[in-house]
């Protein structure tokens, strides 16, 4: 994030591409671009984003997941992944490898932050409640028949904005991440 202020003030946002490219063009002026380096990065972001939403049914979301468990997986792609850089997976995707001079100050800017939020479970997209629910049936199974500590882990999305009063904690997140 250039500020961590946006979440403090704002929330958590879908990625819908008004609210997103909203943003990013904020951070791009933060940053530093001009108006030339900042429409190029919008094309080649706009275009990225077009293809992984073409898909009819997909729908703008926030991706998230339940424990710090599930960051910092040592020699493969936790979701550490998401504090690379300014802008996320799209922008990442639209610009790292084919416009490294573009990507680099998105990705050496700015602060990483994991942010802890609370939500409503109706919130979470249904093709997942399911495997969330087994998580903690299974955390409590294992507690109560073996007393065994069985994390709850699982990753999700959310078609719905977390508005500022839902964010509960912005951990700082300093490691060094390249993918």
């Amino acid at each position: 994030m250039l500020s961590k202020s946006q979440v403090l003030e704002q929330g958590l946002k879908t990625n819908e591409w008004e609210a997103y490219s909203s943003l990013l063009i904020e951070s791009l002026d933060g940053i530093g671009f001009d108006v030339q380096g900042m429409g190029e990065i919008m094309r080649l972001v706009e275009k990225e984003y077009k293809r992984k939403y073409s898909v009819a049914s997909r729908k703008a979301q926030l991706c998230f997941f339940s424990d710090m468990g599930q960051i910092d997986q040592e020699g493969s792609a936790g979701c550490e992944q998401f504090c690379e850089n300014i802008g996320g997976e799209i922008a990442r995707w639209a610009l790292k490898d084919s416009h490294p001079e573009l990507y680099a100050p998105l990705k050496n800017k700015g602060e990483s932050f994991v942010v802890k939020f609370r939500m409503p479970f109706a919130d979470v997209v249904d093709f997942d409640k399911e495997t969330i629910l087994y998580q903690f049936v299974s955390h409590y199974a294992a507690k109560y028949f073996f007393d065994f500590k069985y994390d709850i882990q699982f990753t999700s999305m959310t078609e719905s904005d977390v508005p500022k009063e839902n964010i509960l904690e912005l951990i700082p997140y300093t490691k060094e991440v390249n993918y």
